[in-house]
């Protein structure tokens, strides 16, 4: 594993991966009722749903009617053994032109379940 770390390109603050990330991070956090820890290093943002500001049940049923109703997959924390059900997972590993189309559709989403 030794030589040149191209990784340390992508997440530096002008690098592809930092940008996807950082896009992915404002936009879910400009949601009233979203919440995220800023990501550090990781390629994922891991968004907290306030329950009680939408009419979802839990994180499952978020995924489930998210997909059928916008076509957007994303992972309900769940899946990852978290203990709250108000939690999901979004990859930021698309270009900066893909994530916005999800981002817009997981926005529409929620404002259709305030």
């Amino acid at each position: 594993l030794g030589g040149y770390q191209s990784i340390n390109d992508l997440v530096m603050p002008t690098g592809r991966l930092h940008k996807q990330i950082m896009l992915a991070y404002e936009r879910i956090t400009a949601i009233p009722g979203v919440t995220c820890v800023k990501p550090k290093g990781a390629l994922y943002i891991f968004p907290k749903i306030d329950l009680t500001q939408f009419t979802i049940a839990d994180d499952n049923a978020f995924v489930y009617d998210l997909l059928a109703e916008q076509k957007v997959l994303v992972v309900a924390g769940q899946g990852f053994n978290y203990v709250y059900d108000d939690h999901f997972r979004i990859v930021c590993l698309p270009s900066v032109d893909e994530l916005t189309i999800p981002l817009d559709r997981i926005e529409t989403f929620l404002e259709s379940r305030r």
